[in-house]
């Protein structure tokens, strides 16, 4: 499975998510094999030379099926939903401990509908 998680710089496994997902700097991709292993396969830096790329459509344009986030717009998740990427959600900040909580099946899709019980997430 392809995942992207936005982080702080430098990236990486030991870097911690970035929250909001609109303000990331750095878009780390990896690949997520079943039986839990997780290979780091490229790295994006969101801003650079002054510019920003929107974050959705970089994503979306490396085939990426789950993003995960600790919180992000309305808007983001909407767009995402449109063009079929799973957003996962949690609450936990390291990158590498969200991958193996991933690996063992305990996040949790973020849809429309629990994005509004989701207070922390509103923007």
């Amino acid at each position: 499975m392809k995942v992207c998680i936005p982080c702080e710089s430098p990236g990486g496994p030991d870097a911690a998510i970035a929250t909001p997902f609109e303000e990331t700097g750095v878009l780390d991709y990896y690949d997520v094999h079943p039986d839990g292993m997780f290979e780091h396969t490229s790295q994006m830096r969101n801003c650079g030379e002054a510019t920003c790329s929107d974050p959705v459509d970089a994503i979306v344009g490396r085939k990426v099926e789950v993003v995960i986030v600790t919180s992000l717009s309305p808007s983001s998740l909407m767009r995402f939903h449109n063009e079929g990427v799973k957003v996962l959600v949690t609450d936990n900040p390291s990158v590498r401990a969200t991958l193996d909580l991933l690996a063992s099946g305990k996040l949790q899709e973020l849809t429309m509908d629990r994005f509004a019980e989701l207070g922390n997430n509103k923007r």
